[in-house]
């Protein structure tokens, strides 16, 4: 145990990912900060950007029909203090 967090043991471990206890899927994890952060982080951000710069370049976000502008809108005013994503707002990609 360290701290809060039990060791997963590799029996426990599945498709090469052990669960995080309190974490649902798709919330944002951080690289960790210190000596020991992640070395990876700084290529992981220009990756990142430059993906969706790309794929923005192409594509548009647009709001799934059957959420309305209001709707999203209290959603959003919710939600904007954590990284959680809604589960309920469905967005899709559009070609130019």
């Amino acid at each position: 145990r360290i701290g809060d967090i039990l060791f997963v043991a590799e029996a426990e471990i599945k498709n090469g990912c052990a669960p995080i206890p309190g974490c649902r899927k798709g919330t944002f994890m951080t690289f960790s900060e210190g000596p020991r952060a992640c070395l990876g982080r700084a290529f992981a951000k220009v990756e990142f950007v430059a993906f969706f710069s790309k794929l923005l370049r192409h594509h548009r976000l647009q709001l799934d029909e059957s959420a309305s502008a209001i709707d999203v809108e209290k959603v959003l005013r919710l939600k904007s203090v954590t990284l959680i994503p809604p589960e309920d707002m469905r967005i899709r990609l559009v070609a130019r």
